[in-house]
């Protein structure tokens, strides 16, 4: 009712699970459209819009480092690959592919202590970089935060997404925000 009465420019969303797939489909059903006044996100994935129905969800927004619908052949290779394992049916999301590169940071610094002694690994992967499925990403050796390329996507009809904005390239992790300005 709220959203129906201001009606925003875009609704900002940090609801997950179960619930946030009922507030899509209620989104949908109240007549609110999503091309008009989308629902912005930071966690609906494809995985999450298959569950719900692309139909519910097609207009709306995520902010993420990582889309199924991402271009280039290490992310073929990686979609193939996921779904060839778990099924066609089945999308790679912003959760699959950081488990996957995660696995990838730790087996490289495995292989430089060739031990698995937390302190050493801990050491080994400062520094580290990978060319993921969602691009280059590497560990930052301050703050122990990845240097991700950031992407706003918009969802289609077939419950994937378009990229309509990505940075130019990996990004200065931030975590404790000061550096960040919003002004």
């Amino acid at each position: 009712d709220d959203i129906q009465r201001l009606r925003p420019d875009a609704v900002f969303s940090t609801v997950i699970g179960k619930t946030a797939q009922r507030f899509y489909r209620m989104y949908a059903d109240s007549g609110l459209d999503p091309h008009r006044m989308p629902i912005a996100s930071l966690t609906m994935a494809e995985s999450e819009i298959a569950a719900i129905g692309a139909e519910y969800c097609a207009g709306h927004i995520m902010a993420a480092t990582y889309f199924e619908s991402l271009p280039g052949e290490r992310n073929a290779r990686f979609v193939k690959a996921f779904k060839s394992r778990f099924g066609e049916r089945m999308h790679t999301s912003i959760w699959s592919e950081p488990a996957y590169m995660q696995v990838h940071l730790f087996a490289r610094a495995l292989e430089r202590t060739g031990s698995v002694d937390t302190q050493k690994l801990s050491a080994a992967i400062l520094g580290l970089s990978y060319d993921a499925p969602e691009g280059p990403v590497s560990v930052d050796e301050s703050t122990r935060h990845m240097w991700l390329t950031p992407r706003i996507g918009v969802m289609r009809a077939n419950g994937l997404f378009e990229i309509e904005w990505e940075a130019n390239g990996p990004q200065r992790p931030d975590p404790y925000l000061t550096a960040s300005s919003f002004q």
